[in-house]
């Protein structure tokens, strides 16, 4: 299993059969004042083999927010849902789920900050493995600066 795409945005919908994302690409958000609470969605999109989401497959994700500081600011861990092929799967296609995840933080600064997700499977590691960590940096901004 690996991340395929990792989305911020402000609302998910499932439906007509798609995803539909509104306010896609969230990298920056501004604030009245500091310290307050943000919140957004995080649309995961996971691809992988059958044998990836067998219930007895790991299938853990780990999602960090740290400060400008490096402080921590959310952490969450949570698993991805296990099950087997549709009706229309063929053999040696990859099955994909959608997983939208709310992220809630308290910023105290502004700044840069990090969104870091992490999935552990039984896959060997490789020196850069990309497909199992996702990184997106998060601006947040006053209101009233440019």
């Amino acid at each position: 299993m690996r991340f395929d795409w990792v989305i911020p945005c402000r609302d998910v919908e499932f439906r007509d059969g798609g995803v539909h994302i509104s306010h896609g690409g969230i990298n920056c958000i501004r604030v009245p004042k500091l310290p307050i609470r943000v919140s957004f969605i995080v649309l995961l999109r996971l691809v992988g083999l059958v044998q990836d989401f067998d219930e007895h497959a790991p299938r853990n994700i780990e999602a960090y927010v740290n400060g400008p500081d490096g402080e921590a600011l959310f952490d969450l861990q949570f698993e991805v849902p296990s099950g087997g092929p549709s009706d229309s799967y063929q053999p040696g296609w990859e099955l994909v789920a959608y997983m939208p995840v709310g992220v809630r933080f308290t910023p105290t600064q502004v700044g840069y900050h990090e969104l870091n997700f992490y999935l552990q499977t039984d896959r060997p590691k490789t020196q850069l493995d990309r497909e199992r960590k996702r990184y997106l940096p998060l601006m947040i901004k006053l209101i009233d600066s440019n």
